[in-house]
């Protein structure tokens, strides 16, 4: 169980569930191969707090990119090793990791978690046992699971790794990231949220759906509101294009967004579907611009996506790493180079 995100005020918790081949794919955010861990835990009711826990890493150039790593200033860093930054023994039972980051490495790339609280149990742990682990972490007078910051700048660092950790994750649903960005509009500005369900009232006659479900409608400041469509970071994926430069075009996954985002915009070219959004959300669409998020910066490179991208008309690309460096440029003022 991991918590993620966090709202000033208190309004309950929405519970995502997420099936992984092992914890140890959920923890490196690569693979679920045998680590040779940082730390192995043993037994029950290990606690680790306010660490930066990874193996050989460059702190100041992975901060970069990753800004909430500078909140902790304990580090453990371990030479060698491979895998999942934590390893568990065969007596495992319970831990916790609270206020933590965690480092991963494959060759070249990276993943970082930011954590506000996770608890990992073996799936055969018994209720009283279970129970016990809880009073355990709850014993005290520290408050649980809630982020202390000093500033704002501090807050949308924290937010903004909480989505890090999101689209970093193997096998994320892409719902999952339109739910946080919904519950975050001000990582996109002014976002509606998600689920926009708008029935077709007017078309060429070629229509089949019933309706369009865009992502996300985010409001310009001429008062018209633009539309975004959320894929992946495509994990999976070295390069979001393919192709020699003078025939470079998209793979298959990220053409299937732009599609949609097309489909969208000849919704919003029939007058009445117009009037129907306005009078259902209260938003004017009018050639909209057309935003695809999709990748990180592992597999998007520039000037192929600027050659790929050629043929579009009024349709953008960003990945989830710029989404992020813009978020904070505009909160805290600091971006990556």
């Amino acid at each position: 169980m991991e918590l993620v995100g966090a709202k000033r005020k208190f309004g309950g918790l929405n519970l995502r569930k997420q099936r992984e081949n092992s914890v140890y794919r959920y923890l490196s955010q690569f693979d679920d191969r045998p680590p040779d861990p940082l730390i192995k835990l043993g037994a029950s009711n290990n606690g680790l707090q306010w660490l930066c826990m990874g193996h050989e890493f460059e702190i100041d150039a992975l901060t970069a990119r990753f800004p909430f790593l500078k909140v902790y200033q304990s580090r453990l860093i371990r030479k060698g090793g491979h895998g999942s930054v934590l390893g568990f023994a065969d007596s495992f039972q319970s831990c916790f990791v609270e206020n933590s980051a965690l480092i991963n490495t494959d060759g070249n790339l990276f993943r970082c978690k930011n954590i506000l609280h996770l608890i990992i149990v073996r799936r055969t742990i018994k209720s009283p046992e279970l129970r016990d682990l809880m009073n355990h972490i709850t014993s005290g007078h520290e408050v649980k699971g809630v982020h202390t910051v000093p500033n704002e700048d501090a807050e949308a660092v924290a937010i903004a790794g909480h989505l890090q950790s999101l689209y970093l994750s193997p096998g994320l649903r892409e719902t999952t990231i339109g739910d946080f960005l919904s519950a975050y509009p001000e990582i996109l500005k002014h976002g509606l949220g998600a689920s926009s369900y708008l029935r077709w009232l007017e078309h060429d006659g070629t229509v089949e759906e019933e309706a369009i479900n865009p992502d996300l409608l985010v409001g310009r400041l001429d008062g018209q509101f633009d539309i975004y469509d959320l894929k992946t970071a495509a994990l999976d994926r070295l390069n979001i294009t393919k192709g020699k430069r003078n025939r470079r075009r998209f793979i298959d996954y990220v053409n299937e967004g732009i599609a949609q985002l097309a489909n969208y915009r000849r919704y919003f070219e029939f007058e009445k579907n117009r009037e129907h959004a306005f009078q259902k959300y209260g938003v004017l669409i009018n050639n909209p611009g057309l935003v695809l998020v999709v990748g990180n910066w592992d597999n998007s490179k520039v000037q192929e996506i600027k050659e790929a991208a050629l043929p579009l008309h009024n349709i953008s690309l960003i990945d989830f790493d710029t989404l992020v460096q813009h978020f904070l440029g505009e909160r805290t003022g600091e971006t990556a180079e």
